[in-house]
Parts: C-alpha cells; sequence; structure tokens
C-alpha cells in the first residue's frame, strides 16, 4: 500500500487572492445586474440591440450572484461537516483494524472494515458532486461574460462610430466616468490575512450610482462603479465623497454640453468597460478557483485510492498489511484535520450585498 495523501497547504496569499477575487467578482456582478438604460424619446437602431443583450448579459450576473456565489460560500462548510463524519468513521476503522491484528480470521471485523471503506466514499460523494457542478458552473459563466463582452463592446462601438454628434466629448465624458469609477475601485478594503490563519471576515458589497447625465429631465441615465469593503466597507465612500468632487463636477460639466443620444452612447461605452472589467476580475479569479478544485481533487482521489488499498488488504490479511493500513489511517486523519482547518477559514468569510446602491453625488442626484 502506497498511497499517501501529499500535504497541500495553501500560502495565505492564495487564500487571499481566493477571498478577494469572489468578493470582487461578486461586485462587479452586482453593479452590472443593477444597471438600467433609460428610455430615449429618439431610438436608434443600436439602442434597441443594446438594451436586450444587456438584459440576458445581466442574467449571466444574476446567475453568478444567486447560482454560484451561495454554493461557493457553502462549499467550505461541507469540507467541515464531512470531516466530522470522516473522523467517525476513521475511529471505526482503527479499532477494526486493531482488533484484525490480534485476530485475522475476525469476519464481523472484516466486514465492519469493508462497510466503513464503502461509507467514507459514499459520504465524499455529494461533495464531490458540488464542485463538480461549480466546474460546470464557472465555466459557463466564463463562455457567457466573454460572449457578453465582446457583443456589447461591439454594439458601443458601432454606435460611437455611427454618432453624428461631438465624438471628443463622448469620449472625454466616457474617460471621466471611468476614472471616478477606478478612484472608487482602488477604495475598495481587501482582505489581508496576518500571521496564521484567520477567521470571521465580513465583506460588503456595494455598488456605487454614478450620474452620466440626465435624459429627458428624467430619468437619469447612471452607470455603476462597485466597492467592498471590510464590515462596512461602502460607509467609507459615502463618508470621503468630498474625495471626488473634482471629478463629479468634470462629469456634469460635460455632460451639460451634450444631447441625449451622445450621452446614451458614453454610457453604453461605459457599461461595456465594465462587462470587460468583469472578465479580467473573472480570468484572475478563476486562477484562484482552480487551486481549491486541484485541492479538493487531490483529497478526493487521494482519500478513494487509500480505500481502495485497505480494501485490498482484506484479501491478504497479515500484520504487516494491516500495520500499514492503521498508519495510513491515521495519516488520512491527519491530513483530513488539516484540510478542515483550511476550510474553515474559507468558512469563516461571510458576502453581503448592500441592497441599498450608494449615492455619492447628492448635487447631481438632487437635478
Amino acid at each position: 500500500m502506497n498511497s499517501k495523501i501529499v500535504m497541500l497547504k495553501p500560502s495565505n496569499q492564495q487564500v487571499e487572492d481566493y477571498i478577494n477575487a469572489i468578493a470582487s467578482i461578486s461586485a462587479y456582478a452586482y453593479g452590472l445586474e443593477t444597471t438600467d438604460l433609460p428610455a430615449l424619446t429618439i431610438s436608434p437602431d443600436w439602442y434597441a440591440d443594446y438594451a436586450q443583450k444587456l438584459v440576458l448579459a445581466k442574467s449571466h450576473c444574476q446567475y453568478w450572484n444567486y447560482g454560484i456565489m451561495p454554493v461557493l460560500t457553502e462549499f467550505p462548510n461541507s469540507i467541515v461537516n464531512l470531516n466530522t463524519l470522516i473522523q467517525e468513521d476513521i475511529i471505526n476503522l482503527n479499532q477494526n483494524l486493531e482488533q484484525l491484528l490480534e485476530n485475522p480470521d475476525d469476519t464481523n471485523c472484516i466486514k465492519a472494515v469493508s462497510d466503513t471503506l464503502a461509507r467514507i466514499k459514499r459520504e465524499m460523494l455529494p461533495v464531490n458532486n458540488v464542485m463538480s457542478n461549480l466546474n460546470v458552473g464557472t465555466h459557463e459563466f466564463t463562455e457567457q461574460l466573454t460572449a457578453d463582452t465582446q457583443t456589447l463592446d461591439t454594439i458601443s462601438t458601432d454606435a460611437y462610430d455611427s454618432a453624428v454628434g461631438d465624438k471628443d466629448l463622448i469620449k472625454k465624458l466616457t474617460d471621466s466616468v471611468e476614472n471616478l469609477q477606478r478612484i472608487i475601485y482602488d477604495k475598495r478594503q481587501l482582505v489581508k490575512l496576518k500571521k496564521g490563519l484567520q477567521l470571521d471576515f465580513l465583506i460588503t458589497i456595494s455598488a456605487i450610482k454614478v450620474v452620466v447625465g440626465i435624459v429627458s429631465e428624467n430619468p437619469k441615465l447612471v452607470v455603476k462603479a462597485v466597492l467592498t469593503g471590510i464590515k462596512k466597507g461602502y460607509d467609507i465612500i459615502v463618508a470621503e465623497g468630498a474625495d471626488v468632487k473634482e471629478e463629479q463636477d468634470e462629469i456634469k460639466l460635460i455632460q451639460a454640453e451634450m444631447d441625449e443620444v451622445d450621452k446614451t452612447i458614453a454610457t453604453l461605452k461605459s457599461i461595456s468597460k465594465s462587462f470587460s472589467e468583469l472578465e479580467q476580475e473573472n480570468q484572475q479569479a478563476q486562477l484562484s478557483l482552480g487551486w481549491i478544485r486541484s485541492f479538493w481533487q487531490a483529497y478526493f482521489e487521494e482519500t478513494n485510492q487509500i480505500m481502495d488499498d485497505i480494501q485490498n488488504t482484506l484479501d491478504d490479511i497479515n500484520h504487516k498489511n494491516i500495520d500499514d493500513a492503521i498508519k495510513q489511517i491515521k495519516d488520512l486523519s491527519d491530513k483530513w484535520n488539516d484540510f478542515e482547518e483550511f476550510a474553515s477559514v474559507l468558512a469563516g468569510v461571510s458576502y453581503q450585498i448592500n441592497p441599498d446602491i450608494v449615492h455619492i453625488d447628492s448635487d447631481l442626484n438632487s437635478k
């Protein structure tokens, strides 16, 4: 019997990257999910096409936040609960293997060992199915996001190319909005683990309202910036709203010179840019998700292999084989406890979406 679980111990950086990647994707997805286009008094051909494609893209953002995200956050708890069952099974295994050292012909013990090995395999299956579904879900989300980004960018670029107004003003407004979004994004708070593994983080996810212009007096044309924080991080941006006053004033001055169609084109470009940034965040996040998938896969496959190895010893029971099996069981117990310690860190992280859209520009919002 040569199977032995390889010690996989994630670094603090890997854990931080994983936690922050999930928060970042969720923030972008929530900001885009809550983005709407107002009706235009004049509706160019590209507007209806973009609006239709945006509805589909927003549904994919909802799929992340309400389909994938809850499973990702619950998965670590599944590991913790699974280890409780496995440790109980290991105690039973060890007891029966010890008895087989004294009496290799004890058929009741042989059956008990065999039943416990099979039970451990069964207990791991639901968790493995969850991980398999996560793999499928995150892959689908990545493909959908790539397609959405390309589609929306193409339509917004065509709209810009066909603009009869001042393209320089459209670009200037788009650049100003993106600059303000970046300033807000840079205020985000990231999880930083200090010495050892740390528990209990509450990550808040907020959508920040950035007014681009006023279309036909009402409703307002807006795009969203996003923010993540520890505890109530969104309070920071509200308290520090004066920090972005210069950028807000610039946006106000530019949009005052533009008609509603050109403002809409600028909004489309900004929304498309946000989808592009979400795609980039997702690419980075998939790396972090990849190592936790590998982490689980190693435990799942090698634990199954150890179960098979011990099962095989029951066909050739001797002192050495049983003694080796007992040592493997001890190693298995230690490694699963290590796995639970890691999973407990992730289980201690909560992600909370702020249901209210945060307004940082009371002057514009009052118009």
